[in-house]
C-alpha cells in the first residue's frame, strides 16, 4: 500500500521548517525509490518510448511513465499539507512552493518573484510588450498559450466551464465566477457616491456615468418616450443612464 502523507490540521502557519524538511526529504525519496524499482532503467533511453494513446514521443522511460497518468488519471503523488494530488513529482515540488513561500525566479527589471518559470516568462513580456503568439482566424496576439487558449474559445464557441446549479455555461472561468453571484445574490462591487452595488464591476463602471455628467443631457423628453435606448428622464432634461438588470 502506498503511503500518503496525512494532511496537517490547522492550516499552513502551523508546519514547522522541520516538518516542511521532512515532507520534501519523503516525496524526493518517494519519487526515486518508485521510479528505480518500477523499471530498473530510470537512466537508460528505449525505442519503446511512444505513447500509444496520443503518439506523444518520450526521452526516457519513466518520462512516458509519468506522461501515461495524464491518460489514466493516476495521481500516486500527495502533499503532506493540503489534498492536493499529482501524477508528477515535480509537479508536485512546484506545488510545495505553495505552502514554503519560495519564490525562486526573479525579474531583472523590477521587483516581481514567482514561484513558477511559466509566471516569470508570462511577466517578462510586460516589459518587453513581447507577444510572440498571434491567432490564426483574427489578428489578436498575445504574451502567452494560455492567454491564447482563452482567446480561441471566442471562435470555437467553447464553453467549458458550466454552472452548477442551471444550465449557464461560459467559456472564461471569471465569467463563470461573476455568473454565480446570480444564485448567491452577492453583490462585492460598490459605488462610491450612492447605494447602488453589483455584481459585475464592469455595472459600476457604467453606473458611475451617472454622477460624473459623461451622458448627454437633452431639454426636452416626453413620458412616452422615457427608456428609449435605456436611458430614463428626470425633470431637468438631463438623460441618466439605467443600470442593467442583474
Amino acid at each position: 500500500a502506498e503511503d500518503q502523507n496525512p494532511p496537517i490540521n490547522g492550516g499552513d502557519n502551523n508546519v514547522s521548517c522541520e516538518r516542511m524538511s521532512e515532507i520534501e526529504a519523503k516525496i524526493k525519496e518517494e519519487a526515486i525509490l518508485r521510479d528505480i524499482f518500477s523499471d530498473g532503467r530510470r537512466n537508460r533511453k528505449s525505442s519503446n518510448t511512444v505513447c500509444e494513446v496520443c503518439g506523444y514521443k518520450a526521452g526516457r522511460v519513466n518520462h512516458l511513465k509519468t506522461h501515461m497518468r495524464k491518460h489514466t488519471g493516476e495521481k500516486p503523488y500527495s502533499c503532506g499539507i493540503c489534498d492536493f494530488r499529482t501524477g508528477a513529482v515535480l509537479s508536485l515540488q512546484r506545488h510545495m512552493r505553495v505552502h514554503t513561500g519560495e519564490k525562486p525566479y526573479s525579474c531583472e527589471v523590477c521587483e516581481y518573484r514567482s514561484a513558477h518559470l511559466s509566471d516569470m516568462k508570462r511577466h517578462v513580456t510586460i516589459h518587453s510588450g513581447e507577444k510572440p503568439h498571434g491567432c490564426i482566424e483574427c489578428h489578436y496576439r498575445c504574451a502567452s498559450l494560455k492567454e491564447m487558449r482563452r482567446h480561441m474559445r471566442t471562435h470555437t464557441g467553447e464553453k467549458p466551464y458550466s454552472c452548477e446549479l442551471c444550465y449557464y455555461k461560459a467559456s472564461q472561468k471569471a465569467t463563470l465566477t461573476a455568473h454565480m453571484k446570480v444564485h448567491t445574490g452577492e453583490k462585492p462591487f460598490s459605488c462610491s457616491y450612492c447605494d447602488y452595488r453589483a455584481r459585475r464591476a464592469s455595472h459600476v463602471t457604467r453606473h458611475m456615468k451617472t454622477h460624473s455628467g459623461e451622458l448627454t443631457r437633452v431639454l426636452t423628453l416626453s413620458s412616452e418616450d422615457s427608456g428609449a435606448g435605456g436611458y430614463t428622464h428626470i425633470a431637468d432634461g438631463t438623460y441618466v443612464g439605467t443600470p442593467m438588470v442583474e
